[in-house]
């Protein structure tokens, strides 16, 4: 992170050894006394520097250094173009303008000078918003709106560099609606939030996609929620875009491109076409800030209704960081996502085709473990699953579903109950991928006969002490012919071994190497495909996973 340090040479106030006046913008740090020399050498607003700031960058130079072609540059958060002009203004080199704030400060003001077209603070703030490089339009407007909101309440902030800095609130004269404002009322479990509509250039994605999504893509923007909608809106030289963004101050959601056609995101193209792409706004070096809460939990609410929808898994395997996507110029571009430990060790071979590692790896950046439990709470209550009861437990091979679950219901763990009633010989293999998530009325009789065969209530619904005898049956049985845990992509292990075993004996003959390459991948996807493994995808023999092989391997496919 740069440190602030205050340059005497465009001190208006040192040069002149003139009393500095009374100013909207307090503060005795290096920051504040930079906005306000420039406010006074250039005439731009004091408040409307410190505003734009504040919106743009937190007034923290925080970076992952990845060069998103869409970042903002600079405190101000600038375009490219803009920042190049405003050191040219200030008589610098871009470097220079990026190393020190007071001289960055008075190029941007001389910038608004120059771009100002009109009086008042109406446009003042157009030109900050040109100088972002936003085209005009809706995202414009919003983005100008959004900043005199911030002038009209005022700032009292500390910045990630320990300064504190007070803007007064400015009386507009006018009034500004929120164009983007949205209750954040959240939605039912599993049901999408109130979403925005800002479409992407046509060249920036593609209409259709091959198969349904597998995989659900977290990025961050590197830069402001509006800078990333107007560059998505432009036709880009990357031909970029994302299906949503999520703003960092209060969750707001806006959609860019359906969900049935490909964005380009991911940096690989098999993962663009195979994936739902979520940019956040923010930096990945700066996630306290940026990454709060009502962030984490909108868009865990928007994973979680596009999981619901798509039958997507909730782990890490499936929703994912863009630093866990192959580089396709040294991986396959259809590998299995990098793990955290992979990503660590071999760095350059993940983060797609440019490396990036946003939103952060493991304990660093976006709290992983966090967020997923977010969207997985939401999608057990969408399953009907409530929440604190836990849904599939395994015990070594073994694993059954410790929900309640009855006639009519939809939820993936009927699934592995329904495997659980195949292996126990109550269930047909062709009635069980007859409805694979839902309890029909030929689950209901299968669970009748488990029941009247426990010395059971026969009530044909799965309750608490069916789930016990059900436990109790399944232990009682050998597993020595399936992994006895999870095993995935890029593993090397005896359970590896068991599942190519497993998968031979089948048909779907695979070399027993121990090693879980693309021969595993593709024999697993064909076992998953055939009995209709919700979310398998080849890469993770889970679960769900396993207890089909059991039941296939003692009651055929």
């Amino acid at each position: 992170m740069r440190a602030f340090t205050f340059v005497a040479a465009v001190s208006f106030f040192a040069a002149c050894n003139t009393p500095e006046p009374e100013s909207t913008v307090r503060g005795e740090g290096p920051l504040a006394q930079a906005i306000r020399s420039a406010a006074a050498e250039t005439g731009a607003p004091a408040e409307l520097l410190a505003a734009r700031g504040w919106q743009a960058t937190r007034l923290s130079l925080a970076r992952d250094g990845e060069g998103h072609a869409h970042e903002s540059h600079g405190l101000m958060g600038m375009s490219a173009a803009s920042f190049a002009r405003a050191a040219s203004l200030a008589g610098v080199t871009t470097e220079a303008l990026e190393a020190d704030p007071a001289l960055e400060a008075l190029g941007y003001a001389r910038l608004l000078v120059e771009l100002r077209a009109g009086d008042g603070l109406s446009a003042w703030a157009d030109a900050a918003v040109t100088a972002a490089g936003v085209l005009k339009g809706p995202a414009f407007d919003a983005e100008r709106d959004e900043l005199l909101l911030v002038l009209s309440g005022g700032l009292h902030v500390e910045t990630e560099d320990g300064e504190r800095l007070v803007v007064r609130p400015v009386e507009l004269g006018f009034d500004v609606v929120d164009s983007a404002a949205q209750s954040l009322t959240a939605p039912a479990p599993g049901q999408y939030p109130q979403l925005g509509w800002y479409a992407a250039h046509p060249n920036n994605y593609v209409a259709g996609r091959p198969a349904a999504p597998r995989y659900i893509v977290i990025h961050d923007i590197e830069g402001s929620f509006w800078s990333a909608v107007s560059w998505f809106q432009q036709a880009n030289p990357y031909q970029s875009s994302a299906h949503y963004i999520v703003r960092s101050s209060d969750g707001y959601v806006v959609q860019m491109v359906g969900e049935a056609n490909t964005a380009w995101h991911a940096g690989n193209d098999a993962y663009s076409r195979a994936s739902i792409g979520i940019e956040h706004e923010g930096y990945a070096s700066a996630p306290s800030t940026w990454f709060t809460e009502a962030m984490y939990q909108s868009s865990a609410r928007l994973v979680c209704a596009i999981a619901k929808k798509h039958g997507i898994p909730v782990d890490n395997q499936h929703i994912i960081g863009h630093f866990q996507i192959p580089n396709p110029s040294v991986l396959s571009a259809s590998a299995a996502p990098g793990t955290v430990a992979q990503t660590q060790a071999t760095p350059y071979s993940y983060g797609g085709i440019s490396n990036h590692f946003d939103p952060g790896r493991g304990g660093s950046g976006w709290k992983w473990d966090y967020y997923l439990s977010l969207v997985k709470t939401c999608v057990d209550a969408a399953n009907g699953v409530t929440p604190g009861t836990g849904s599939i437990v395994c015990q070594g091979a073994v694993c059954w579903s410790s929900a309640a679950f009855e006639l009519n219901q939809d939820a993936k763990p009927i699934y592995l109950l329904k495997q659980n009633l195949v292996l126990l010989g109550h269930l047909t293999p062709s009635a069980a991928k007859a409805a694979p998530t839902r309890f029909d009325a030929a689950t209901k009789t299968a669970v009748l006969s488990f029941q009247a065969a426990s010395s059971l209530t026969p009530t044909g619904s799965y309750d608490a002490a069916t789930a016990g005898a059900l436990k109790a049956a399944l232990l009682a049985r050998s597993y020595s012919n399936v992994p006895p845990g999870d095993v995935s992509y890029g593993q090397t292990s005896a359970g590896v071994t068991t599942l190519q075993r497993a998968l031979t004996n089948l048909g779907l003959t695979v070399p027993q190497t121990g090693y879980f390459g693309d021969l595993t991948r593709a024999a697993l996807l064909d076992f998953q495909t055939r009995q209709k493994v919700p979310g398998g995808d080849g890469t993770v023999c889970g679960s769900m996973t396993r207890m089909a092989l059991s039941a296939a391997l003692t009651r055929g496919l």
